[in-house]
């Protein structure tokens, strides 16, 4: 500044702005290098439900694969949704090989979904007297079983969310806890109300008794 007259404040936005530049260059480089690990992932599968906008084999795609997950690289994303949470055991079908990928991404799911719901305080009393009225409405199964089935639980604050059977991934149905709340994850696989309610009911044990 005292040697060219320019305010020092110029300088410090412009070595600002390089040193972003060259973060963001090194990143996108990193990203490139990461590509083999779009491979794992049910890619087709996530574009059809909207979780992914990009259309190529890339960095970007590799960027919002990763942002998807809310992880920073691909060995955050098997720290966490390979080794703590895909490698549970679940109700899947053992005739089936379940890929690692496949599981992890139907997982960050249920979560995703979890988020657009009002979430309370968990009351395991309440979940269990409501297991009689949910009895009830196995039996009659109305039309609107999903969405009844969401309300009775979320008066216990056990959420409920459906989402598709990812292909690799043969599970029926899945619970864990996501902070306080338990989390129960259903899909339509089998396409019937047999195994959909065993499912549930399956679950919910685990919440009441595991």
């Amino acid at each position: 500044e005292k040697g060219v007259g320019i305010p020092a404040q110029y300088w410090i936005k412009r070595e600002s702005n390089y040193r972003e530049k060259l973060s963001r260059m090194e990143q996108e480089e990193f990203l490139d290098t990461c590509k083999g690990w779009l491979s794992e992932q049910p890619i087709k599968q996530l574009k059809e439900c909207g979780y992914l906008k990009v259309k190529d084999i890339g960095p970007a795609m590799v960027e919002e694969t990763l942002q998807f997950y809310g992880v920073s690289t691909p060995e955050q994303w098997e720290s966490i949704y390979v080794k703590e949470y895909a490698m549970a055991s679940y109700r899947k079908s053992p005739a089936h090989k379940d890929a690692l990928g496949s599981m992890a991404a139907f997982l960050r799911i249920g979560e995703i979904e979890m988020r657009k719901l009002n979430v309370a305080a968990f009351s395991k009393t309440n979940f269990k007297n409501l297991l009689s009225t949910i009895k009830v409405l196995a039996a009659k199964h109305p039309a609107n079983f999903k969405k009844k089935l969401q309300q009775l639980c979320a008066d216990a604050v056990v959420e409920i969310v459906y989402t598709m059977c990812l292909p690799k991934a043969p599970v029926s149905g899945a619970i864990r806890w996501v902070g306080n709340n338990p989390l129960i994850q259903l899909t339509d696989r089998h396409k019937t109300n047999d195994h959909f309610w065993f499912t549930f009911f399956h679950e919910a044990a685990h919440v009441l008794l595991h």
